[in-house]
């Protein structure tokens, strides 16, 4: 229960949300993510930080997807854009359909001991995202001014 309404919560005020942030709305979402990933690496077999993270879950996704496709949007012409979405759409399902498997080989790797534990290698994963999002936001406020 607390994935669906997290992400309509977040989902209906989403557009305030980008309207205050901008650019830095994937940053936010970002973060989550990686917030998300340490609790249910650090915590994950306690059912109320589990709650936490899956709450966590929904928030980030209401942000960083819209956002992704607003920006789609924006930054292609309208010829190509559906075919980008796309593009997104079936990299977001083979993602979901290959991250257990990414999660079963870095537990193989370090010989983990609990199930959450390999968590953290998602984080690691959104911590780049998350600089070179950051590197390419500050190189184009320089740019600009």
């Amino acid at each position: 229960m607390v994935l669906p309404i997290c992400g309509m919560a977040t989902g209906f005020f989403f557009g305030k949300i980008n309207r205050k942030l901008r650019s830095k709305t994937i940053l936010l979402g970002l973060i989550l993510y990686m917030g998300k990933n340490i609790i249910l690496s650090a915590f994950g077999e306690n059912i109320y930080f589990y709650m936490v993270a899956m709450a966590l879950t929904a928030i980030s996704q209401s942000l960083c997807f819209p956002y992704i496709f607003a920006e789609v949007a924006r930054v292609t012409r309208s010829s190509s854009s559906r075919i980008v979405n796309n593009l997104i759409f079936v990299g977001c399902n083979i993602g979901g359909f290959l991250s257990p498997s990414f999660l079963n080989t870095i537990t193989s790797i370090f010989k983990l001991e609990g199930p959450t534990a390999a968590f953290m290698a998602f984080s690691i994963l959104y911590l780049g995202f998350f600089a070179v999002y950051f590197y390419e936001y500050l190189s184009v406020r320089s740019y600009r001014g």
